[in-house]
């Protein structure tokens, strides 16, 4: 398995200054949120190429990219959607990712068809760049249970659809991580990763949720992708010295897993 984190932890701070700290705690990959990228590049030639010189400068690889929400409520809502995620799935191919990471509307609003409706179309759209689409969960979210997981795999059987586990979201909506890593080990393409104690980030190893079990479920089912720290703390001034700690907990996790 692979180490990253997700550069929202520090999002006090513009990802020209958010990069080379994360590389200097000893990060060597980080994943970005596309429309953050567009936001803090746009006044330049191009925000790929911008991203990626950016990158190359603090010597830091993408594990992954979040794009906005798949979250249309309505008929009326799905083209315009589209139209805004497929140009973030191509910029994606643009920087040679595998997959790129989305999430599903908010399950009080989203009907689950339209979730599916949206979703096989944008599967195409990444096929075509030769990548993946990793759903990911949330509370409250039309994604927010094993069930949910269940039915969106059942509905769409297609190997472009793969599963972006939070082990604190599923943790929060009173799922055990574990029981999803088990049940859904073939989708399984990305694991984030923090530590809670009821809704609240405390330090990895330090709350209810028992990383360590997560990370040795995932490994024994045969895991080998990317672990992302992803903590966004009520103080983002944390951040760093949370994220130190993470890198180190989960390293020694790791050497201590057969």
């Amino acid at each position: 398995m692979r180490l990253s984190c997700h550069a929202h932890c520090l999002r006090d701070r513009p990802l020209r200054e958010t990069l080379p700290a994360i590389r200097e705690i000893g990060y060597e990959a980080v994943e970005v949120e596309w429309p953050r990228v567009q936001r803090e590049f746009a006044a330049t030639a191009g925000c790929v190429e911008t991203l990626l010189a950016v990158l190359d400068e603090n010597n830091l690889r993408l594990s992954s990219m979040s794009i906005a929400a798949v979250d249309a409520i309505d008929e009326i809502e799905i083209e315009p959607l589209l139209a805004t995620l497929r140009p973030q799935i191509a910029a994606a191919s643009a920087l040679h990712l595998p997959a790129v990471t989305m999430r599903a509307g908010d399950r009080r609003q989203q009907p689950f068809e339209m979730l599916t409706t949206c979703l096989r179309p944008l599967l195409d759209n990444a096929g075509h760049g030769g990548m993946v689409l990793q759903v990911g969960n949330a509370l409250g979210s039309v994604l927010e249970q094993t069930e949910d997981f269940r039915q969106l795999f059942m509905e769409i059987d297609h190997p472009g659809l793969r599963l972006a586990l939070d082990a604190g979201q599923f943790y929060c909506a009173a799922v055990n991580p574990c029981n999803v890593i088990g049940e859904f080990a073939d989708r399984l393409s990305l694991i984030r990763l923090n530590d809670r104690i009821g809704r609240r980030i405390v330090p990895l190893g330090q709350g209810e949720m028992n990383v360590q079990a997560i990370i040795e479920t995932a490994r024994r089912r045969g895991y080998d992708g990317w672990l992302v720290i992803d903590a966004a703390l009520p103080n983002p001034k944390e951040a760093l010295p949370y994220l130190a700690d993470a890198r180190a907990y989960v390293q020694a996790v790791l050497s201590d897993t057969p």
